[in-house]
């Protein structure tokens, strides 16, 4: 370090104070205006295809629909997972990319995967509808607002929307609006089968006499003396009684005609594609905002806040306008939270540096928390960070270490100005005393953090601002240290009192070390037999990846029974409303069924379309509950009510989770070709499940088989009289499902004209009347076909193109997933299964992946270190003693978790591995001191004590101020980072214990051995 530097920033301390002063007003400045949210981005690149084949059973939609979809996507690059669903008349295909492939890479697979369904349509059945292909499945709604009356119609309602989506969208920072739950109305033409059997007229012929009778086909021009006259003809549906009275048939014996509404009724119907949304039981549109991507949502939210707020005094007062989720109050709140997390750890910090410094000290010293801060808001800004959880726990995280440095040079400092040099000396020369030291300390945590950038998964995406956040803040403390802290020492450092200069601590530790000294060997197997004791704690820490998430709002899958039917789907659901809201502390309650919520969290999977599926959306409070401590036991209470009273389907109660989307922590899939044989292992693998201790919430996927009436044409019957198999089954998909067949448009309103049938029983299928192409006549069905009854399976699940069954638990509080899901694979394992291959899926595989991602970035982290310190002290043997602080931080943070109950965690052992860099500082700092002593001529021995001696007070002060800047992460932090916090909290505590008696005693006896075997080669040349 040139003396200039130092001296130049001392001399021209003006400057120095300006930029000071200036820095924390524009990183401030930039903290303002920094993009706020709740939780990182994460984008897990998924796809969704999603096939309708009208009519056809779940078995035939396999076969024709899906394989062939299966078929062209698994040709794509980068599939991670391929999962599908076939369903009676559709196919719905879920595409996931692996985690490592990049955005590029993304769009290219998505353009492909479009023009490869586009090609595969002709391959399909002829009446299979256009395949649909979403990719937009990562955006997540800032915004879900429910607008309900029970006074208006959906027609009403829809105009007030409007005028909602029109304002909110023209703010700046909203990107989109979108309104569903709109109640289409379409024109049905319901069709009397028994009238229309009268006449020699069939659904197909029907269907092609509205399309003709409704077209607009360009006429063409008339050209005289004044020019060009464009010619045109009448030719679409403009009124109701248009279509009634469109003559359908004529007799050619009397001539009569016969109009369509002589066989049919003509009137506008809800759609019945349509799928409702309700807020609080209340009919409701839902309408859906999305916040442009790098802005500042909170922000963003006080212009919404006021323009809704406008809005509302110009709707009607009987119109209900609720949010459902409302990002910018989320944001908000968790940001606070965090920040008041920060300032609490400022405050704590800056309260233990005064104690253990003195108020003068303590001041300039603590300067370098703000500065860095604001240093860390440029760079974040600079990276393009945002302001969320993971970035300010990184701060908190960092915090206590941000004065390290400092207190290191402020130290050195005083030690000078107490030795009587003059200030100038005092502060440029111990800055170059130090400077080397502390620069190798902030390498090695940086060396320890750096790694973490590796994590190419889906937790290294959702963690990446930590490493980024805090190796910014520390580089920023390490310049601080150099420059600022010198400068404002200069200024105001003075000869400490004598009342500093003594310690009880110091003297305790003298003591402790000098007996250390002289039992050297049971010393080291003392702290070896409980390293040993205390890491064997391990085994019994339970094991999880992420946390569910801290919040008020809970949501439920629910299932009805019957596929197809959406007035039953909606009894289900309401009745799971009804038996969740008995509950005190469930309160605003939204719902949507025949589909899912638009994504609000970017942790959700996308939801399937499916008119047997309905979603919830809660909030609850569990302040003055008496009947649940928190979250977990709450979604357990409303689970087990909903088992015992919901009829007629099923409902899960789920949770958000953090940066990956779990529903169950125990899964095993049960892979084979035979249906039936899944269905009857799955339930046999469920006992088995159920019976292990602390499973709950046990389940299967398997379905049970339904009935459907299966059609047995007799081929040659019908041939002889000129029907064929399409006339049979484009007549039987007519009259049953009916069909769009048009479009009426009037005053500016589309509706699309469906025609339908009357037809309801078998009695009515068996005497539905087919016309013959061929022959002009028509043959009633049960004249050429036998009606058999027969089972199916009402959906058939793929996982990467095999037929599976999952089963699957969770487990009770106080109980390892891990445990469970191993003695289940054991139990498994003892059973002929009968071909039936087993994958499982639970909290176990994701810990194993995860968890062996990070052991070799921690390994690359620990090599870091060591190359770092080998380069500093020049030795082989110096910085392994220095490595011998890491083991010592390890059993210190097993003890941490095992005392406050907490799971070895991603996040704990993200910490765990993290304080490799952090735990050697000290070690680096003893080290350096000792060599130095030695220098001065003491023995090794002599100059371990004096080490300790001099060194003490820092050491223990910037570990004091790390372990509390983590308090108010490690009690009002949230799930995710509780566990990291204890973990270093205690391994830098115990590891800081342990540092100043191990070190010196492995440090004599490596010294002294090693200058033993020197003098012995001496001797032996001699």
């Amino acid at each position: 370090m040139k003396r200039g530097i130092i001296a130049g920033a001392i001399q021209r301390r003006r400057v120095t104070i300006t930029l000071v002063i200036f820095l924390l007003i524009f990183g401030f400045v930039r903290y303002i205006q920094l993009p706020k949210q709740e939780s990182p981005d994460i984008s897990v690149p998924y796809a969704m295809v999603y096939c309708v084949y009208p009519g056809a059973s779940p078995d035939d939609i396999e076969t024709m629909v899906t394989k062939r979809i299966e078929d062209e996507v698994s040709a794509l690059e980068g599939i991670d997972k391929l999962t599908s669903q076939s369903k009676n008349s559709v196919a719905v295909i879920v595409i996931k990319l692996k985690e490592s492939v990049s955005d590029q890479e993304i769009d290219e697979t998505w353009s492909e995967l479009r023009w490869r369904m586009t090609d595969l349509q002709a391959d399909l059945p002829e009446f299979a509808l256009p395949i649909e292909v979403n990719t937009d499945l990562i955006s997540t709604a800032g915004m879900l607002i429910s607008l309900s009356s029970t006074h208006y119609t959906y027609e009403e309602m829809e105009i007030y929307a409007d005028q909602v989506k029109e304002a909110l969208t023209a703010i700046d920072g909203v990107s989109r609006f979108e309104i569903t739950g709109k109640q289409q109305e379409e024109l049905q033409i319901l069709v009397d089968f028994k009238k229309m059997n009268q006449y020699n007229l069939s659904y197909d012929q029907l269907s092609k006499l509205i399309v003709a009778s409704n077209l607009a086909i360009p006429s063409g021009v008339i050209e005289d003396e004044y020019g060009k006259i464009q010619v045109s003809a009448t030719g679409m549906y403009s009124e109701l009684d248009e279509i009634a009275n469109t003559i359908v048939y004529g007799s050619p014996d009397s001539g009569a005609i016969v109009r369509l509404k002589d066989i049919a009724e003509v009137k506008f119907v809800p759609a019945s594609s349509s799928y409702k949304v309700k807020d609080d039981g209340v009919p409701t549109l839902l309408l859906t905002g999305y916040f442009e991507s790098g802005k500042n949502v909170i922000t963003i939210g006080d212009t919404v806040d006021a323009t809704i707020e406008e809005l509302k005094s110009n709707l009607p007062e009987d119109l209900r306008f609720d949010t459902i989720v409302y990002q910018p109050n989320d944001v908000e709140t968790a940001v606070n939270e965090f920040m008041v997390n920060l300032i609490l750890g400022i405050l704590l910090v800056i309260l233990v540096v005064l104690l253990g410094m003195g108020p003068r000290n303590a001041i300039i010293v603590s300067l370098a928390i703000p500065l860095s801060i604001a240093l860390t808001f440029l760079g974040m800004d600079g990276l393009g960070l945002k302001i969320h959880e993971i970035s300010i726990a990184s701060l908190i995280i960092a915090l206590g270490m941000l004065v390290d440095n400092a207190i290191v040079v402020s130290d050195a400092i005083q030690l000078r100005i107490d030795a009587g040099l003059d200030r100038l000396s005092s502060c440029v020369d111990g800055v170059k005393e130090v400077a080397v030291p502390i620069l190798t300390s902030t390498l090695t945590t940086i060396a320890a953090y750096a790694p973490f950038l590796l994590l190419n998964n889906t937790a290294g995406k959702y963690m990446h601002a930590l490493p980024l956040v805090v190796m910014m803040a520390l580089i920023a403390s390490y310049g601080i240290a150099l420059l600022v802290t010198p400068t404002f020492a200069y200024l105001f450092f003075k000869p400490s009192h004598a009342r500093f200069k003594k310690s009880r601590v110091r003297d305790f530790y003298g003591r402790l070390l000098d007996r250390a000294m002289k039992h050297r060997g049971r010393t080291l197997a003392l702290v070896l037999v409980a390293a040993i004791a205390i890491g064997s704690l391990a085994l019994f820490l339970t094991m999880s990846v992420f946390p569910f998430k801290d919040t008020d709002l809970l949501y439920v899958d629910i299932y009805s029974e019957v596929d197809g039917d959406l007035a039953r789907t909606e009894v289900v659901s309401d009745q799971a409303v009804s038996i969740m809201k008995a509950f005190d502390e469930v309160g605003k309650v939204s719902q949507v069924i025949g589909d899912g919520f638009p994504k609000f969290a970017t942790t959700l999977s996308p939801p399937i379309r499916s008119s047997d599926y309905s979603q919830v959306v809660l909030r609850y409070s569990l302040e003055a509950s008496k009947n649940f401590e928190d979250q977990q036991a709450l979604v357990n209470g409303l689970q087990r009510k909903l088992d015992q009273e919901l009829v007629g389907g099923q409902a899960f109660v789920r949770q958000l989770q953090l940066a990956e989307p779990r529903v169950y922590s125990v899964s095993v899939k049960l892979i084979g070709d035979d249906l039936s044989e899944l269905a009857r292992s799955a339930k046999d693998v469920q006992e088995i499940l159920t019976k292990i201790p602390g499973s709950i919430e046990v389940g299967n996927n398997a379905v049970n088989r339904i009935y459907e009436y299966y059609l047995n044409v007799d081929t040659d019957r019908a041939a002889a009289l000129g029907i064929i198999k399409y006339d049979i089954q484009n007549e039987m998909n007519l009259a049953l499902r009916g069909r769009d067949v048009s479009v009426f448009r009037q005053e500016g309103r589309e509706s699309n004209i469906r025609l339908a049938s009357t037809m309801e029983t078998l009695d009515d299928l068996e005497n539905l009347a087919v016309y013959s192409q061929m022959t002009g006549n028509k043959i009633l069905l049960k004249q050429i076909a036998d009606v058999e009854l027969k089972s199916e399976l009402p959906i058939i699940r793929h996982e990467d193109r095999k037929r599976i069954v999952s089963v699957y638990a969770n487990a009770a509080k106080g109980y390892d997933p891990i445990s469970i899901e191993n003695q289940l694979e054991a139990e498994l394992n003892k059973r002929d299964w009968n071909g039936i291959a087993f994958s499982y899926d639970g909290e176990r595989e994701s810990v194993s992946r995860y968890f062996g991602d990070l052991v070799p970035l921690g390994l690359l982290s620990l090599a870091l270190v060591y190359l770092i310190l080998l380069v500093q002290f020049n030795s082989f043997l110096q910085p392994a003693i220095i490595m011998a602080t890491v083991p010592l931080s390890l059993i210190g943070s097993i003890l941490g978790l095992t005392i406050f109950r907490q799971p070895l965690s991603f996040t704990a052992l993200l910490g765990m591995v993290s304080l490799m860099g952090i735990v050697v500082n000290n070690a680096i700092v003893l080290i350096n001191f000792i060599n130095f002593e030695r220098a001065q001529g003491h023995n090794v021995q002599k100059a371990c004590r004096e080490a300790v001696n001099k060194r003490i007070r820092p050491i223990l002060l910037s570990t004091t101020t790390t372990v509390i800047g983590l308090i108010p992460l490690a009690v009002g932090g949230s799930n995710l980072f509780q566990p990291m916090s204890i973990a270093l909290i205690f391994g830098l505590m115990i590891a800081t214990v342990l540092t100043l008696i191990v070190i010196p005693v492995v440090y004599s006896l490596m010294e002294e051995r090693k200058e033993w075997r020197i003098m012995s080669k001496k001797s032996e040349s001699m």
